[in-house]
């Protein structure tokens, strides 16, 4: 439907979003190799990012701010795993400010916590992780970040707080019950601490199990 879109009007933006998401977010073929499957999505990251960029010219060019949060934070969020964090941290100062919807402000809140969080500026990326969570407390990654700079601070109880909410959604995360485990053995909860990395041994034997 995208593509059609496309076909008849090529600089529609939210159709370049759309199909910007919906290609990362198409699996491999099953009979591929996992080498032909990492080609596969970096393949679909490339196209979906190309996409993404020419939807935001499109914005640019036309003298205007874009005000689609998802491109906007999807882009932030590609900036960031490229450590620009400059840019990373505009476009999701300006997605925050380009919507009223929860979901997406809340994420641009935790990619800005993101970039404070990667230059050790532990206040600002609390504060901003904190920020997310309460605009929408279903969004479980500011936990996690909020979590690791409670534990930066010392503050083992909070931290605990954060990690067990995540882990009530997702049992089987194992790097989330590592940080739970690793916060219970600083606190003094050697007991809680085993239980925890118990638990993912039981987890690596029974996906080893499945295979």
């Amino acid at each position: 439907a995208f593509e059609r879109v496309l076909e008849l009007v090529p600089d529609n933006v939210d159709a370049l979003v759309g199909l910007a998401v919906t290609e990362m977010n198409e699996d491999p073929d099953k009979n591929m190799t996992l080498e032909q499957q990492e080609t596969f999505k970096e393949r679909q990251v490339s196209k979906a990012l190309r996409h993404l960029e020419t939807a935001y010219n499109t914005v640019q060019k036309a003298g205007g701010k874009a005000q689609n949060a998802m491109l906007l934070n999807l882009l932030s969020n590609h900036y960031l795993v490229r450590r620009e964090l400059d840019k990373a941290y505009a476009l999701a100062w300006q997605a925050f400010h380009s919507t009223s919807v929860p979901r997406m402000r809340s994420e641009a809140c935790y990619h800005i916590a993101r970039t404070f969080h990667i230059k050790n500026n532990f206040e600002q990326a609390q504060k901003f992780y904190e920020h997310a969570t309460t605009i929408q407390a279903d969004f479980l990654l500011p936990h996690i970040g909020l979590g690791q700079t409670l534990v930066h601070a010392k503050k083992w109880t909070e931290a605990k707080v954060c990690f067990e909410r995540v882990l009530r959604h997702h049992p089987n995360d194992s790097e989330v019950r590592k940080m739970l485990g690793c916060v219970c053995a600083r606190s003094g909860e050697s007991d809680k601490a085993l239980e925890q990395f118990e638990h993912i041994v039981n987890i690596e034997v029974e996906s080893r199990i499945d295979e």
